[in-house]
């Protein structure tokens, strides 16, 4: 049981089924998509936490896709192009920009959400292609960020 839980997807029939086995009963659950969608279509509660710079925690496992993987017969062309990819290409954010999981952590940034558990694998970390991901934005979070 929670104060306060928020729970978005992609896809209304994930609602649906929490909905069915009444999983978190007391969960504003809503359809969101966190790389294209507006801000404003956040719940109400939801936008005023975060402007009002309360603590939130995000627990998220975002999809692991680029539009150029490199494994021959497994590309997924154009899967990487949200609206969330452009400004990061604006921002010249180099590979980073096409990976899903670095959008994600993108559009947090943009939000002011400092706590995140974040299931994905450590390129952001290490790989050349972050270096201006992490120069850029992750050096930013500094020792207020928290990973699990």
């Amino acid at each position: 049981s929670f104060k306060e839980l928020y729970v978005s997807t992609l896809n209304q029939s994930d609602i649906d089924t929490a909905n069915q086995m009444g999983y978190n009963p007391e969960a504003v659950k809503f359809q969101y998509d966190f790389l294209n969608d507006e801000y404003e279509k956040l719940p109400e509660g939801l936008r005023k936490a975060i402007e009002d710079g309360r603590q939130i925690i995000v627990l998220m496992n975002p999809p692991y896709a680029t539009s150029s993987n490199m494994v021959q017969g497994t590309s997924k062309k154009g899967v990487g192009f949200t609206k969330i990819n452009n400004e990061m290409n604006n921002k010249k954010l180099d590979r980073a920009a096409s990976q899903l999981y670095a959008q994600f952590l993108y559009k947090l940034h943009k939000m002011n959400i400092k706590n995140i558990c974040l299931f994905a694998k450590p390129n952001f970390f290490s790989s050349s292609g972050f270096v201006d991901f992490r120069k850029k934005i992750w050096n930013n979070y500094g020792t207020s960020y928290n990973f699990i």
